[in-house]
C-alpha cells in the first residue's frame, strides 16, 4: 500500500516566503492547500502565481484570518499547518492559533515568516506546541524542512521590485511595525514642541535638535528588534545594516521633516518612514504627531488618513492650481527660473508646509507641489502616498524617484514635483522646462 502524503495548509501562500512553501510541498506530492482571499484571486499583480498554483494542482480555499468559520473548515481539511505571518504579529498568531484548538485535527503547526527568513523553520509559537498537545508527526523525507535555504538562494533579481512579491498579510506586517515606529517617534516629538532646547547647525547649516536625534533612535530600536536584518538609513544617524552591510529591505528615515517649523512651534512639520525593497518604495507614512495625522500609503492599496480612504483631486488647467512649496529661497541657478515660470502660470500659489504640503495633496487639497534640492530622505515615503491616492510624483523631468542605498551611499539631490494628477503634472513639466 503506497504511503499516504501528509496534506498541508499553507496561510500566505502567495506571499515572498509562501510562494516557495506551496511550490515545494506541491512539488514533493503533498496535497497542499493555500488560504487566499477572494480579491486576490481576481488581483493582477497575483495572476500569475494563481496560474502557477492552479498548474501545480494546488487547492484555493476562500478565505481570511479575519474569517474564523472557513479558517476553521480549511484547517480540519489537512495535517499540517503552515504560517507566514510575521513573528511580531501577536493577534493573527492568535487567530490561526484559536481556529487550531477549534479544528482539533492538527499534528503539526510550523511557521516561516519574511522577518525570520535566515533563521531555521520552526515552530511558532513555543506556547502552541504545549497548548495544543501536537501529536508527533513523521513528514516525508522530501517535506522542505530546510525551505528557508531555498528561498535565500532564489535570485533576489528575479523578483519585482514594486512590492507585488508580498502576501497582504506580510505587507501588513510592515505597516504595523512603520506604524509603531510614528509612535515611537512622536511620543518624542511632543515632549519637545514648542519648549525651549538647543538648536545646533549641521555641516550644512541645516538646524538639528535632540528632538530630531532622540526620535530617529527611537525608531531605529524598534526596527533593529523587529528586522534586524533590515538596513536602515536615517537622516541623522546614516547608514546601518548587520547583514553584510546589504540588503534589498531598507528603512528610511527622517524624524522631523520641517525642521525649521518644529523649532518655531509651527506644526506642519512631519515623520516620514518609508520602506525600500530594491531602491524602490513599497510603504510610506507621513506623520504630524501635534495634529495626530496620519497618512499611510502601500504598494497596490489606497491611500488612507487616520484609517480613511483618500484621493487626489483632478485640475485640468495649471491656470487654476494651487501650488505648494516650502520656500521660493530654496530654489538656485537655473532652478530659480524654472519654478518661477511654473508659479507664474498657477492660480495660487503658497509656501511653508514641508512635507505636509504632500499630505494636503494625497488629501485633494492642493494640486502640485514642487520643490528643489530634496534628499532621498525627505521624499521616499511621500511617494507610495501620494500615489496610492491616484497622484503622480517625479523628478522634473518626468523620471520616476528611485535611490539604491547602500553602505557607500550618499544622499543626492533631487528636484520633485508631485500632482493630482496626470494633465497637471504634464503641464508643470512643460513650464519647467528643466534639461
Amino acid at each position: 500500500m503506497a504511503e499516504q502524503k501528509t496534506k498541508i495548509l499553507i496561510i500566505g501562500g502567495t506571499g515572498y516566503i509562501g510562494k516557495y512553501i506551496v511550490e515545494a510541498s506541491a512539488n514533493a506530492g503533498h496535497p497542499t492547500y493555500a488560504l487566499v482571499r477572494r480579491s486576490t484571486l481576481t488581483s493582477p499583480t497575483k495572476s500569475n502565481t494563481i496560474d502557477s498554483f492552479n498548474k501545480l494542482g494546488v487547492k484555493l480555499l476562500i478565505g481570511d484570518l479575519n474569517d474564523h468559520e472557513n479558517l476553521v473548515k480549511a484547517i480540519k481539511l489537512v495535517d499540517v499547518v503552515i504560517s507566514t505571518v510575521g513573528q511580531d504579529q501577536l493577534a493573527d498568531q492568535n487567530k490561526i492559533i484559536s481556529a487550531i484548538k477549534e479544528a482539533g485535527n492538527i499534528k503539526l503547526l510550523l511557521h516561516c515568516s519574511l522577518a525570520a527568513a535566515s533563521e531555521p523553520l520552526r515552530s511558532l509559537p513555543p506556547a502552541a506546541a504545549t497548548t495544543l498537545s501536537f501529536p508527533t508527526l513523521r513528514l516525508q523525507p522530501r517535506f522542505p524542512l530546510s525551505l528557508n535555504r531555498q528561498i535565500h538562494r532564489a535570485s533576489a533579481s528575479q523578483l519585482p521590485d514594486d512590492g507585488s512579491f508580498l502576501s497582504s498579510t506580510e505587507l501588513d506586517g510592515f505597516a504595523d511595525i512603520a506604524g509603531k515606529l510614528a509612535d515611537a517617534s512622536g511620543e518624542v516629538i511632543r515632549k519637545y514642541f514648542r519648549k525651549k532646547f538647543e538648536i545646533l547647525d549641521k555641516d550644512d547649516l541645516s538646524p538639528v535638535t535632540i528632538a530630531d536625534r532622540a526620535a530617529e533612535e527611537a525608531m531605529i530600536s524598534i526596527l533593529l528588534q523587529h528586522f534586524p536584518s533590515h538596513a536602515i538609513y536615517g537622516e541623522e544617524n546614516g547608514w546601518q545594516c548587520k547583514e553584510e552591510n546589504s540588503s534589498d529591505f531598507v528603512w528610511v528615515l527622517d524624524p522631523i521633516d520641517g525642521t525649521k517649523s518644529f523649532i518655531t512651534g509651527k506644526p506642519l512639520f512631519g515623520t516620514l518612514i518609508s520602506l525600500l525593497f530594491k531602491g524602490k518604495p513599497i510603504l510610506g507614512i507621513i506623520d504630524q504627531p501635534i495634529l495626530r495625522e496620519r497618512w499611510i500609503g502601500m504598494s497596490g492599496r489606497r491611500t488612507t488618513l487616520d484609517g480613511e480612504e483618500i484621493s487626489t483631486r483632478s485640475c485640468l488647467q495649471l491656470s487654476q492650481a494651487y501650488l505648494y512649496t516650502t520656500s521660493p529661497h530654496l530654489f538656485s541657478g537655473d532652478a530659480v527660473e524654472a519654478f518661477a515660470r511654473v508659479r507664474d502660470k498657477v492660480k495660487v500659489p503658497l509656501y511653508g508646509c514641508d512635507c505636509y504640503a504632500y499630505a494636503l495633496l494625497a488629501s485633494g487639497y492642493v494640486d502640485l507641489v514642487v520643490e528643489s534640492g530634496l534628499k532621498p530622505y525627505d521624499f521616499l515615503a511621500l511617494i507610495p502616498v501620494i500615489e496610492g491616492a491616484g497622484g503622480i510624483i517625479t523628478d522634473w523631468k518626468g523620471c520616476d524617484l528611485t535611490w539604491e542605498a547602500s553602505q557607500d551611499s550618499k544622499a543626492p539631490s533631487f528636484n520633485v514635483v508631485a500632482a493630482g494628477d496626470r494633465q497637471i503634472h504634464q503641464q508643470a513639466l512643460d513650464a519647467l522646462q528643466w534639461p
